[in-house]
């Protein structure tokens, strides 16, 4: 049996006690899809293997393919999920509206990097592998681009390593960013290292991630302290901004309304 296929066992089994220990958590009710997408993740991970040893090769870059799809828009919603927790203490009006602009952003920054970005190598593959290995670094991007955003502005928004979202971005970004690296290696032979150990350097720290999360989430959830005074005021004033925009497209030249912000 080989490293990578050891490497891959040791993360179906990492990954299975991480589901058990997030149901145990109860964590599934303050991020339910994140919950949803590591029982995706482990079962679609199963059934890739067993698709690479039973059917064809064409088939198998189908079955690759739409499950490189779903992972894809089932970590888009996570990202989404995870921004709407932060922004909860706002209140469920304002909280929703940024999660809105934040949902926009990466929509538009995952699009942006998939027409713009060069998979180094890729223009030798196969249609459907060319596809793959694009999602794949967009989805990359915005993973990385988000984890450094959140962990940028965790001061004002009050968020510390003890926070369950600050602890699923960072792993999504560590990962990601190591991953994204190993890719740019294999492009490159004259590092003198081979396609299987980069193969298996990927598994490893897709391993080490979930390793991480169970540690991050073995431990009692803190209760989170309201956002800075700073970041409110400026989140408020974009939502009255916006509100006020909205009002004067809709009746031109009434001005004048009160801007209600919900805040419970």
């Amino acid at each position: 049996m080989s490293t990578e296929v050891v490497l891959w066992f040791a993360g179906i089994v990492t990954e299975a006690s991480l589901i058990g220990l997030l149901l145990y958590r109860g964590v599934q009710r303050r991020l339910p899809i994140f919950t949803a997408y590591c029982v995706w993740d482990v079962s679609s991970n199963s059934l890739v293997y067993l698709a690479f040893n039973h059917v064809s090769r064409a088939a198998y870059s189908t079955i690759y393919l739409t499950q490189t799809v779903i992972d894809s828009i089932l970590v888009f919603c996570v990202l989404i999920e995870v921004a709407h927790s932060v922004l909860k203490p706002l209140g469920s009006s304002l909280a929703r509206r940024a999660s809105t602009a934040v949902a926009i952003g990466l929509l538009l920054l995952g699009t942006a990097a998939w027409w713009f970005a060069v998979v180094p190598g890729a223009g030798a593959q196969t249609r459907q592998l060319h596809w793959i290995l694009d999602l794949q670094q967009a989805t990359s991007i915005t993973r990385i681009l988000f984890f450094v955003a959140l962990a940028a502005s965790s001061r004002l928004l009050s968020l510390g390593m003890g926070d369950r979202e600050l602890q699923v971005a960072t792993g999504f970004g560590v990962y990601s960013l190591a991953s994204m690296v190993i890719e740019i290696l294999k492009s490159h032979p004259e590092f003198g290292l081979s396609f299987r150990l980069l193969n298996e350097a990927i598994v490893a720290t897709f391993d080490a991630t979930l390793v991480y999360w169970i540690l991050a989430f073995s431990r009692n959830d803190k209760e989170r302290r309201p956002i800075s005074p700073q970041m409110q005021e400026l989140l408020i004033g974009l939502a009255g901004h916006a509100r006020r925009t909205r009002s004067a497209m809709k009746k031109p030249g009434s001005t004048g309304d009160k801007i209600k912000i919900d805040r419970d």
